[in-house]
């Protein structure tokens, strides 16, 4: 916030504080994001006189900005009427004059006399300071009061420990069963709302679900989550009738301490949203500033994006999942979280095969984008971003989004997993990758996907022993998953321990048959001495000599291993040309070695930025 700005000012309810970098209402902190509450204080500082853009672009934006600059401020500017409740048609105030820039018209009183606080303790400061050259027991005094000014200071700005909440599924009580989607839908959105409130750490609902699942009760469910308060509900949709009860249960003895049911009609949802994260703060006691935001005001586009969710997320449908997301963007041109959608179905599709390479990022970067540019304040868009500038492999610009969208919402997940797995990893920034990672767990510490790929982290980083116990603590929560197994094998497989490396990626390929385990199979083959069976693994992935039908990242490990390099070397080529995801983290395994100094390898690593 611009320094010039020090001090309070009143303007009608409001106060702005800009040296605590506070909007206040009443007394009571409004929530609004560091770049719109600097627009404000600049606008304040100069009341009454028209601020042009070029100005505001100056003094908040300079050369750091993460977005375009007239998208940045547009937003702020909407931002702060939200939080001022102030009308761009009859404005209270924030006047915009068209093709100038923007008065604040209020009427504004203050800054406060903190400059004559600041003198009494400067004076203070430098009597204490003379005193120093007087008497020795003066002296001694004066180290007295500055040890005593440093611990209050250390004090007041001591770190407060949030209040971990986890919100548990909805229940679906609606006669059609084919309205779950609603209510797991609303346990997300839920779950968002909350996660952009200061004072709470949020677990994710992956984590929250499966212990639900398990029938376990309020103490137990919190002790295993690490979480203080519990919120639970059910939902039941009937045409356009809603009911939702709520209620806010104590993990430490299960009681209910808040509870609440909602009788509305369908169009009301938004409004339900925005009054249960006031009342759940109110009753956690923290201050929720101008409440959760809104994303759309179109009921019907809000339920397409929910259906978009549940296909994502649940039924791994990246084709449909686009299908709800573009619908619910055709209803509502506006709604970032729709384009961020689609984005991550493309690259989703781009994945699974479904899309050709080019059309999925044509698809994704153009969604990600418009997303973006909408809603600069919208941390899914940023993910989706990242995620775009990996598959370009720009490093440098897939890390700034995503660190950006931890300072949006750092109870985000995925920002944090996609930061350590899929930016941090390929650079061999190994501390920093596991340290996301970690943080990831912290916020979803059941999610199967999450701890499996800590796993897979942990192998590339050369932790073997770490990564095996990982893989075998991932086998025990969720033991119908085939990876575990697989970076099981890979743990045991680069300590030399190769038959029991067979025996792991056999025992997940019972679970889950699909085959890309084989790779490794033939490399432990090799190593265990049975390296008869590893060159007919390789002749039953290709069958009639073609590798067409076989993906290249199962065949890559057979041949390295086998010490075949000059096939090994067109596997990675062939690998960069479809643009697999996993080819920079196939370049860290230690088989590949040997052919990480042969030119066509090093100028590979330079075309995919990640040097030699």
């Amino acid at each position: 916030m611009p320094s010039n700005g020090s001090g309070r000012r009143r303007f009608g309810r409001f106060e702005l504080d800009s040296a605590a970098q506070q909007l206040l209402l009443d007394g009571r902190q409004v929530k609004i994001q560091p770049q719109p509450l600097s627009v404000l204080s600049v606008l304040v500082q100069h009341a009454g006189q028209v601020v042009t853009r070029e100005r505001l672009r100056d003094e908040v934006w300079g050369e750091s900005t993460f977005v375009e600059f007239d998208q940045g401020l547009n937003y702020s500017i909407r931002q702060i009427r939200l939080a001022l409740r102030d009308d761009a048609a009859k404005p209270a105030y924030i006047e915009t004059l068209p093709k100038q820039g923007y008065r604040f018209i209020a009427s504004v009183t203050g800054p406060e006399p903190e400059e004559a606080e600041h003198s009494i303790a400067n004076a203070g400061t430098e009597h204490a300071v003379d005193l120093l050259d007087r008497r020795h027991f003066q002296w001694r005094w004066a180290i007295a009061v500055l040890a005593l000014l440093i611990g209050l200071a250390i004090w007041w700005t001591r770190p407060v420990r949030n209040v971990t909440v986890a919100v548990l599924p909805f229940v679906n009580f609606s006669p059609d069963s084919e309205n779950e989607y609603f209510s797991r839908g609303l346990t997300e959105e839920i779950v968002q709302s909350l996660s952009v409130i200061n004072g709470l750490d949020v677990i994710s609902s992956s984590s929250s679900a499966a212990l639900k699942q398990e029938g376990l009760d309020a103490r137990e469910i919190g002790r295993r989550l690490n979480a203080a308060e519990l919120i639970q509900g059910t939902v039941r949709k009937q045409d356009d009738l809603l009911r939702i009860t709520v209620q806010l249960v104590r993990a430490s003895d299960g009681k209910a301490h808040w509870s609440s049911t909602y009788d509305r009609k369908l169009r009301d949802i938004f409004n339900i949203q925005e009054e249960l994260a006031e009342s759940i703060a109110d009753a956690l006691r923290i201050k929720l500033g101008s409440g959760p935001r809104r994303y759309t005001d179109n009921v019907e586009a809000y339920q397409f994006y929910l259906r978009g969710l549940d296909s994502m997320e649940r039924r791994n449908n990246g084709a449909r999942a686009m299908q709800y997301f573009e619908k619910a963007a055709a209803l509502d041109a506006n709604y970032a979280l729709a384009y961020a959608g689609v984005a991550d179905a493309a690259l989703n599709m781009d994945r699974d095969h479904q899309l050709s390479h080019e059309d999925a990022q044509s698809r994704a970067k153009a969604a990600a984008e418009s997303a973006v540019g909408l809603d600069p304040m919208l941390a899914e868009a940023h993910i989706a971003l990242a995620m775009v500038r990996t598959t370009e492999y720009n490093w440098q610009e897939a890390e700034r989004e995503l660190r950006h969208a931890i300072e949006l919402n750092p109870n985000s997940a995925l920002a944090h997993l996609d930061l350590g797995v899929s930016v941090l990893l390929p650079q061999s920034r190994f501390d920093e990758a596991i340290g996301e990672i970690r943080r990831s767990l912290a916020l979803d510490p059941l999610s199967s996907n999450t701890n499996t790929l800590f796993a897979f982290a942990l192998v590339l980083a050369g932790r073997y022993e770490a990564a095996e116990k990982q893989a075998r603590n991932t086998n025990v929560l969720d033991p119908m998953r085939s990876e575990p197994y697989l970076f099981l094998g890979q743990a045991l497989y680069f300590q030399g321990r190769n038959r029991e490396a067979i025996a792991a990626m056999r025992e997940g390929d019972k679970w889950a048959p699909s085959g890309q385990a084989d790779g490794w199979l033939a490399c432990a083959d090799v190593h265990a001495g049975m390296r008869d069976e590893a060159l007919q693994l390789l002749r039953d992935n290709l069958p009639g000599g073609s590798r067409k039908s076989v993906p290249n990242r199962r065949l890559l490990p057979v041949y390295a291993c086998l010490g075949d390099k000059a096939h090994a070397i067109e596997i990675l080529g062939a690998m960069y040309a479809e643009r697999e995801p996993l080819l920079p983290v196939f370049l860290l395994y230690p088989d590949l070695a040997s052919i990480r100094s042969d030119p066509h390898v090093v100028a590979l690593r330079e075309r995919i930025n990640l040097g030699h």
